[in-house]
């Protein structure tokens, strides 16, 4: 069951916000989405609601916090592995997603509730999928093992038409995924799409 909640914004705001969740692959709903699921999880905002006094703040003899020793940068990392369950639990959430258009939101609840997949994990990992069958780019990952899975998957069930969307989306992806941040997953995108094309 879900419902529907809608609030007034400034436009310009709302305008920025949404150019930046694209930038991340998202759009508003799934930011909010995100946003109230680890409000519920971490049982707190997921943000500091404290504003942080102007830089020329004349300074106290309390030293500025740290992660380490302030409270509010607690997270808490579910520290759970993606395991071949949940792969295949995301593979028939996908499936069931494309067939009778379900939500990604709904869907990844769904797994989380079945495998104990990071429910966050899950809906980047619907989103992943659906933007590779759409030839769409990604500023999400996964596990390269979790990808060729998927990708081998798309070829053998789906037509080629989306196979060929699913390599386009990867040769699109690669420049994002080429950043420091990604470590080498943005090579051994590259290596694939050499050997898959």
């Amino acid at each position: 069951m879900s419902i529907t909640i809608s609030f007034e914004i400034d436009e310009t705001l709302a305008s920025e916000a949404e150019q930046i969740y694209n930038a991340l692959g998202m759009n508003t709903q799934m930011a909010l989405s995100l946003f109230i699921r680890r409000t519920v999880m971490d049982g707190k905002l997921p943000l500091s609601a404290v504003t942080p006094p102007p830089a020329n703040h004349a300074s106290t003899d309390r030293p500025a916090p740290t992660p380490e020793s302030d409270p509010r940068f607690e997270s808490k990392p579910t520290g759970k592995r993606i395991t071949e369950e949940m792969v295949e639990a995301v593979w028939q959430a996908f499936l069931k997603m494309r067939q009778f258009g379900y939500s990604a939101n709904s869907l990844a609840s769904e797994v989380s509730n079945s495998t104990g997949m990071n429910p966050g994990s899950a809906f980047i990992y619907l989103t992943i999928l659906d933007n590779l069958v759409k030839g769409k780019p990604n500023t999400r990952n996964m596990k390269m093992a979790d990808l060729e899975t998927y990708m081998s998957k798309i070829q053998n069930e789906f037509n080629a038409s989306d196979y060929q969307n699913a390599l386009l989306s990867l040769e699109r992806s690669v420049p994002y995924w080429s950043k420091s941040q990604f470590g080498n997953f943005g090579k051994h995108v590259l290596l694939y799409l050499s050997q898959h094309k």
